[in-house]
């Protein structure tokens, strides 16, 4: 369902939702009054994938970086995190459903993740 929301106040309510490694620090750069229209519940869902992504690939310390720059007519939302990579030769298969290289993992997230994208 389509709707109206401030990306700011959707960003906090996930990141408030995720239990985080008190080491890691979370440098939030997203301007005051960004609303968009958008599916909130697939927004919230490809957010809550990524940043549970970039937290894992920290090992102790690190950085997830969550930014969102007006750019005209859309909004360019990235995630980033100084963990430790995707290795060259996996980075084809990280958005193929049950591929994972966590030994907890499921490899769902990427996939829905670039399921959502498409669909907003």
């Amino acid at each position: 369902m389509i709707e109206k929301f401030d990306l700011a106040g959707l960003v906090n309510e996930v990141l408030s939702s995720l239990p985080m490694n008190e080491s890691i620090s979370i440098i939030r750069e997203i301007p005051d009054r960004i609303t968009i229209s958008s599916d909130k519940n697939k927004l919230r869902q490809t957010l809550t994938n990524l940043i549970q992504n970039a937290s894992d690939a920290i090992a102790e310390t690190g950085e997830i970086g969550i930014t969102a720059k007006d750019q005209g007519n859309c909004i360019m939302l990235t995630v980033s995190d100084n963990g430790t990579g995707i290795p060259d030769n996996e980075i084809s298969k990280i958005f193929k459903t049950f591929f994972t290289t966590k030994t907890k993992g499921t490899g769902l997230g990427l996939s829905i993740v670039e399921r959502y994208v498409k669909a907003i």
